[in-house]
């Protein structure tokens, strides 16, 4: 199924800055991703004789009326156009989605609206006829709505000059099958340099999927590609990304902590680049990629993704690894206050930090903690001091998680001096640390969120939820608590709590028979669900 549209230029925008100057292309608006398949828009830029300096592809996902899947897929935007009589396929950027099911569903699915950008500057070529974007969809549940903004800069000074762009391999292939291997599909490739050319780099994007009865594999077993120029291996590289709980999409349901083959839920899938310039031998290379050894009893379930682009420039600008960062907003604390929190049954793996940032002194310290004790810290630091505070789980797995019920709970709070405000709360599904970076000043006394805000702690031993809510900007307005049972829709409960600014609510779920719920918060500004359960 395709889906056709002529688009000649969408929301274009100019912000000038010297000489630079940017524009945005809407390609995609909120196209429905229904099912496993392909969207496509038939496309121009007008960009022929414009000095491009920068390409970013920006993707934004948001959810359908019913809720965004509950699943992890892949979802990829392409470049495909004919050459030479062939149709070829360009990968300029691949993401999984979230397990997002559980925490945007009805009023969550109308805010949620996330986004991943990548570095397209070297397709620029094949952007100056008309071509398709493309997106794919690897789900098999609706779904989400996807949009794909291009934002072009123009900058004479600092224009690439990319002379052409050229794909390798692009595809799914089976692993592990020694009858077949990958290496049949993936073949060394030799490549005709053109003139003028001064630097050729080759941008590798590789994920494991699938999951054979020995290892999990291709989706949960690290192995790793050899990166070949002229039959000589110049990179090895495994393909693992293994921080998957430090996703900045979190809390999410779904084994969202578990690192895989190159790519985590909710995150872009791994890219590598590499400069094959000192490898030019009599206008030639010859490239190749290699894959680590494995035998498979489950023929047809372990593959990679493979996506292989090279780029011939003509001007030396030495084009460095783009890096995935996590944006860090930056807070306001008063200066003194009250830190509390409380470990769970496995408090050897929890560590403790408060870190001047300036000096990387560590202001406050404790990496010995006791199991399901709470502890009330009285902090006092300099006012204007730039400080970052470090929660951090060596199991990655925070101080609650769904499946690992055995840990416990716990929790971590920031309170006023005199403990009469609850000023910042965190959630205890964090994954591998909480990471929070504020300013200490001295004329301030609580905390206005810039964005309304729900958390919800379980205590599985008192058999309570604590649902916490800031409200923007300080806005006081009443809440309504509602229960429901997802399974007939029934309202088990709804109580509704006077004016405030936040609330700190506990909820005990020891009444509820066992089944599937979801608990709503609702004021005037804001709303949210999250999904639970009660299995005893």
């Amino acid at each position: 199924m395709k889906h056709y549209l002529l688009i000649i230029t969408l929301l274009i925008s100019f912000s000038a800055i010297s000489q630079t100057n940017q524009f945005t292309v809407r390609v995609h608006d909120k196209t429905h991703l229904q099912t496993k398949t392909e969207y496509s828009q038939k496309h121009k830029f007008s960009v022929n004789d414009l000095d491009i300096s920068n390409i970013k592809l920006n993707l934004y996902l948001g959810c359908p009326e019913t809720g965004c899947s509950d699943w992890d897929y892949s979802i990829s935007v392409l470049l495909r156009k004919v050459e030479n009589n062939d149709t070829v396929t360009y990968q300029l950027g691949r993401m999984m989605t979230p397990y997002s099911g559980a925490y945007n569903q009805g009023d969550n699915a109308q805010t949620w609206n996330p986004h991943w950008s990548w570095d397209i500057t070297n397709y620029l070529p094949l952007m100056k006829d008309s071509f398709d974007i493309v997106i794919t969809y690897e789900g098999f549940q609706d779904g989400f709505l996807a949009t794909t903004d291009f934002v072009f800069t123009t900058d004479k000074k600092n224009k690439r000059n990319v002379i052409k762009t050229q794909n390798i391999h692009y595809g799914y292939f089976s692993y592990g099958d020694i009858e077949n291997p990958i290496d049949n599909y993936i073949t060394p490739k030799e490549i005709l340099v053109p003139k003028n050319t001064k630097e050729v780099y080759a941008r590798v994007s590789i994920s494991g999927h699938g999951g054979d009865s020995t290892n999990a594999s291709a989706e949960f077993l690290k192995k790793d590609y050899y990166y070949m120029v002229n039959g000589k291996e110049i990179a090895r590289q495994s393909i693992w990304k293994d921080d998957c709980g430090c996703n900045p999409i979190q809390p999410q349901g779904g084994t969202w902590i578990y690192n895989r083959a190159g790519w985590c839920p909710g995150t872009k899938v791994n890219e590598f680049l590499y400069d094959l310039t000192p490898y030019i031998k009599k206008g030639k290379l010859n490239v190749d990629i290699d894959f680590e050894y494995y035998k498979t009893s489950n023929i047809g379930q372990p593959g990679y993704h493979v996506a292989h682009d090279i780029f011939f420039l003509s001007s030396n600008d030495n084009i460095i690894q783009e890096l995935t960062s996590i944006p860090q907003k930056t807070y306001f604390l008063h200066k003194n206050f009250i830190l509390t929190y409380k470990a769970n049954n496995d408090a050897s793996r929890n560590k403790v930090y408060i870190i001047e940032q300036i000096t990387n002194n560590k202001v406050y310290e404790r990496t010995q903690l006791e199991n399901n004790r709470v502890y009330n810290e009285t902090i006092e630091l300099r006012n204007g001091g730039n400080y970052k505070f470090l929660f951090t789980d060596s199991d990655n797995d925070g101080l609650s998680w769904w499946a690992n019920r055995e840990q416990g709970n716990g929790y971590v709070y920031i309170y006023n001096e005199d403990k009469t405000i609850l000023l910042e709360a965190f959630e205890p599904d964090f994954g591998t640390k909480i990471d929070y970076n504020f300013i200490a000043i001295d004329n301030i006394n609580t905390i206005n969120h810039s964005k309304s805000k729900l958390i919800k702690v379980p205590d599985t031993k008192a058999k309570t939820y604590t649902f916490i809510v800031f409200l923007k900007d300080g806005i006081e307005e009443e809440l309504v608590l509602e229960i429901k049972d997802r399974k007939t829709n029934e309202i088990v409960s709804s109580t509704t709590y006077p004016k405030s600014d936040r609330f700190n609510i506990i909820y005990d779920y020891s009444v509820l028979k066992r089944g599937a719920y979801e608990a709503s918060v609702k004021t005037n500004s804001f709303s949210e669900t999250r999904a639970f359960s009660i299995r005893e």
